[in-house]
């Protein structure tokens, strides 16, 4: 069968072979040695499989064999004692060598991030650049990255009150971009550069006070190996997934255009 080396990964760890040489976890293709010789390019036979230096064989999810100066390297990549969740939500995905948790997913605070106030004139439509950072509460039991696409939504709104309740003005049920709303991030999410434009009508420097966002999970995620996905706010405080910001000063049509006469 050919010499054969087992190597059992803690997670998060190095670990060193009995040759002394260091093997990262999750890096199968670094390989350290102090010379080169001919004796790197030494074929391998293992279980009936011939293997190219350095060519890599993977025998089930979590081992992965690799051709080394004629002897194959077997990495077993090792899991967490616990998968951190309850036994009965533990989910075993095909293909994947640990286990895993539905994702959970509490939100703390929603918080909106822009320079200065952004001024605006009656009647005439002004785009707001902002950016967006949402904290989530940790929690036992969920995984740290969502994978998927399509995973959240925020909807933008002008409102005559701080806390965005009551009549919305200029609504947008959804101005993320598709990129925006695959952000796989957990604990704190980021967006940089969101674009909101708002058309004041009609009293809009009585009304267009706050501009406002509501961070939500999207209509259809769709999620990466079709695992349980429970989004909310934490207690239950639907308030904690909204921000407001004051808007700039509003100049009003008609005294625009009397200043120009």
């Amino acid at each position: 069968m050919g010499s054969v080396q087992w190597i059992i990964l803690v997670p998060l760890l190095s670990v060193l072979s009995s040759r002394g040489q260091e093997r990262f976890l999750g890096n199968s293709d670094e390989w350290s040695s102090e010379d080169s010789s001919t004796e790197d390019w030494r074929l391998c036979n293992f279980n009936g499989h011939k293997l190219m230096p350095f060519q890599t064989l993977r025998l089930d999810a979590c081992t992965l064999c690799e051709c080394i100066k004629g002897t194959t390297v077997c990495t077993i990549s090792g899991c967490p004692s616990e998968a951190g969740c309850l036994p009965r939500d533990i989910i075993q995905v095909p293909g994947r060598c640990c286990p895993i948790c539905p994702y959970k997913v509490s939100v703390m605070e929603t918080i909106i991030n822009m320079d200065e106030r952004v001024p605006f004139m009656e009647g005439e439509a002004k785009t707001i650049t902002f950016g967006l950072q949402v904290i989530n509460k940790k929690i036992r039991g969920t995984n740290r990255v969502i994978r998927g696409s399509n995973i959240w939504k925020l909807s933008a709104w002008i409102s005559r009150r701080k806390d965005g309740s009551g009549k919305k003005y200029s609504e947008k049920s959804n101005i993320f971009s598709e990129f925006d709303a695959s952000n796989k991030k957990y604990k704190r999410l980021y967006w940089w550069g969101l674009k909101y434009t708002m058309t004041p009508r009609g009293g809009a420097c009585n009304n267009y006070k706050f501009f406002c966002v509501k961070f939500g999970k999207a209509d259809e995620p769709q999620i990466r190996f079709n695992i349980d996905f429970t989004f909310g706010a934490m207690n239950d405080d639907d308030s904690r997934l909204v921000d407001c910001v004051p808007l700039g000063k509003c100049k009003e049509r008609g005294a625009a255009s009397s200043s120009e006469s």
